[in-house]
């Protein structure tokens, strides 16, 4: 299992299991962390995390708003949910992981990362299920980020897309789902444009951006 590295208002440590059910079987060392908020940065729609080397930012897309308490309870580092609705009665979700890379892997590699999960997906959702990869969608620091569909064509899946981000010091896992009805055409716009204002900062960067507020 890993633990992650949880964000915003409060210094937080919680472990992450993996939604598909990853195993810890190359022996993985999964040390406890924790994060320090920087309030200063974040509002009811921005999360900042700071890590080893980059500083990452998050907007919350569309009508979306920031939640933190309920994904935590639930495994993830922060979610983006709609307005005035609960992160469980939200007809779509975006939830956010962050991963201490160093303390949780042997030897990274995001490709080969990438690859296991999809695998683990796809025996979750069935062999009748079809992961189809989007065209990397450029941060607002130009970095690509591995995107992904998930879809089933006979069988509502809640899950839509998925996406991957790492510097080899962090890893950050997107996901998002949906409640039947809602439409998934909608749903993965909202997605790509909060992947398209992630941004991540150089330390420097960010004392910059400090000094302006």
């Amino acid at each position: 299992m890993f633990k992650i590295l949880t964000i915003l208002l409060f210094i937080c440590s919680i472990f992450f299991s993996s939604v598909f059910g990853s195993s810890d079987e190359s022996g993985n060392n999964f040390e406890k962390n924790q994060i320090f908020a920087t309030p200063s940065l974040t509002d009811s729609n921005v999360a900042f995390y700071e890590g080893i080397e980059l500083s990452y930012i998050f907007r919350a897309p569309g009508d979306l708003i920031l939640l933190i308490d309920e994904p935590i309870r639930n495994g993830y580092s922060l979610a983006f949910v709609e307005n005035n609705l609960t992160y469980d009665l939200s007809e779509i979700r975006i939830d956010i992981t962050i991963i201490d890379v160093k303390n949780s892997f042997k030897d990274f590699n995001l490709s080969k990362f990438i690859s296991a999960e999809l695998k683990e997906i796809k025996m979750h959702f069935g062999e009748l299920s079809e992961i189809s990869f989007v065209d990397s969608v450029l941060s607002r620091s130009m970095e690509k980020i591995p995107t992904f569909f998930i879809n089933n064509p006979g069988l509502f899946i809640p899950n839509v897309m998925i996406a991957y981000f790492s510097d080899d010091q962090e890893l950050i896992i997107f996901e998002l789902s949906i409640k039947e009805g809602y439409p998934r055409f909608e749903a993965e716009k909202i997605f790509i444009q909060l992947l398209q204002e992630f941004k991540s900062l150089k330390k420097k960067e960010k004392d910059k951006l400090a000094e302006k507020k």
